[in-house]
């Protein structure tokens, strides 16, 4: 029965691996790529600027990802909305100011902003996937298994007996077991796919 669990909870921490990885890996690279378009265009501006591109870079970016940062975490998102034509005579007005063109800088920045934004949101989820990973050392993995046995013999199992709780949550979010009401308690059932998960064990 150990197996079983410890088969179900490796393909979880597998998957939520995967996706952190991946999730982790899209925000290092837009970080990358935000320092490498400042460095750009600081290397272009090098005569105007008090520091080399690579310092200016590194500090602009730094700000600007700190800022991000903070926004994310108090769940801030950049409001996308249409602008008036006077908004828009002034983002083309400024536009030309600083790049030479009637650009729309004030249309741009919405977007500007959600892609720098990215680069710690893709980080933070990245690190939630990680840190959700069921526990899999030897003792939860043992309780867990015990716990399924009863339930598998259709026996009445208190949530709140099992110890440790980590391996009623294993058995919950593995989906082996399920949650019923009994009068003012929580007991776990064994599912369908325990049962299928049991029969495909090989010997």
């Amino acid at each position: 029965m150990a197996a079983v669990v410890q088969r179900q909870v490796r393909s979880i921490n597998r998957d939520l691996t995967l996706q952190g990885a991946v999730a982790i890996a899209w925000g290092l690279l837009t970080g990358f790529s935000i320092f490498v378009i400042t460095w750009a265009s600081c290397f272009l501006l090098y005569s105007q600027l008090p520091l080399g591109p690579t310092t200016m870079a590194l500090i602009i970016t730094g700000v600007f990802l700190l800022i991000a940062t903070i926004s994310t975490l108090r769940g801030i998102e950049p409001e996308a909305r249409a602008y008036n034509e006077q908004e828009q005579v002034l983002g083309r007005r400024l536009g030309y100011l600083v790049m030479g063109k009637p650009l729309n800088i004030l249309g741009a920045s919405s977007g500007i902003t959600m892609v720098i934004m990215h680069c710690p949101s893709s980080l933070l989820s990245g690190w939630a996937y990680l840190r959700h990973r069921l526990p899999s050392d030897e003792t939860t993995i043992n309780a867990a298994a015990a716990v399924l046995v009863r339930a598998m013999n259709n026996a009445t199992i208190d949530v709140g007996e099992v110890k440790p709780a980590t391996a009623a949550i294993v058995l919950i979010r593995t989906g082996l077991v399920k949650t019923n009401i009994n009068g003012e308690t929580i007991v776990l059932a064994a599912t369908i796919k325990a049962r299928e998960a049991l029969n495909t064990e090989p010997n």
